[in-house]
């Protein structure tokens, strides 16, 4: 039962490294990048990619696992025309002075990531 358990655990983190993300990547980040170049630092596309309409205002979502050394978590990145905007966890956008990226990820959450994808 514990090699079952051990095996469990290792099938999760190895595919799990398979489209995780670090914060080491995260530095290499700055505003009004495109979604290619961010995708060329990151070395993997997103898990997907949402499109949402918030107070008039077009964004597009791109879910990542962001590893937190024990695990991953649900990770954003906000791109508006084309650039990027913010990038963060759902409740650093909730806590974002534009209050619109707080209500547009609101409506990003909702869309489950397809199992193709992961």
């Amino acid at each position: 039962m514990i090699r079952l358990f051990a095996a469990l655990c290792l099938a999760l983190l190895t595919s799990g490294c398979l489209t995780t993300i670090s914060h080491y990547q995260l530095s290499q980040f700055n505003r009004g990048m495109s979604a290619p170049e961010v995708s060329e630092k990151l070395k993997k596309p997103p898990l997907i990619s949402i499109p949402v309409v918030a107070d008039g205002r077009s964004f597009v979502f791109d879910r990542y696992f962001l590893n937190n050394g024990m695990g991953a978590d649900i990770y954003y990145l906000a791109y508006e025309k084309n650039g990027l905007v913010f990038w963060g966890y759902v409740s650093e956008f909730r806590r974002h002075p534009d209050a619109t990226l707080g209500r547009a990820v609101d409506q990003a959450i909702l869309v489950p990531t397809p199992a193709a994808t992961r």
